[in-house]
């Protein structure tokens, strides 16, 4: 495949999560859900996202995968659903399960940004590239 529609594919997981927040946010609206503050910290880091894929395109991409673990454990939200697992006496909270089927695919789409990630040649390169963008 080539190296631009590579480049487009990477869009699709954020385009799912903006799709999926205004469906939310219909939601709330009209049946007066109260908004909680991890709902408002999913919209903000979205739109942080949104900036950074203007110009630092693999950043954005790794911050996508960072945002559907964040919401897969509750931390942020952009639906009232979560769920709570509890195995013995302790309980884990788990955001909505729509964020880790976006994290699969956005693996699958994007596996190429997170090869080599726990190298200390991986972050100097990327941190190069946040000094230099293209």
């Amino acid at each position: 495949m080539k190296s631009k529609a590579k480049q487009l594919l990477d869009y699709l997981p954020f385009t799912l999560l903006i799709i999926y927040t205004v469906i939310e946010w219909m939601t709330h609206y009209v049946n007066g859900i109260q908004i909680s503050w991890q709902t408002f910290a999913g919209i903000s880091l979205l739109l942080v996202n949104a900036i950074l894929f203007i110009r630092y395109h693999q950043l954005s991409v790794l911050f996508i995968g960072l945002l559907c673990l964040l919401g897969l454990f509750g931390f942020i939200m952009l639906s009232p659903s979560s769920t709570t697992t509890t195995i013995g006496e302790f309980a884990f909270r788990f955001g909505d399960i729509n964020f880790l089927a976006v994290f699969i695919i956005h693996l699958i789409i994007s596996f190429r940004f997170y090869i080599g990630i726990a190298t200390r040649t991986y972050w100097n390169n990327l941190f190069g590239q946040l000094k230099h963008p293209r």
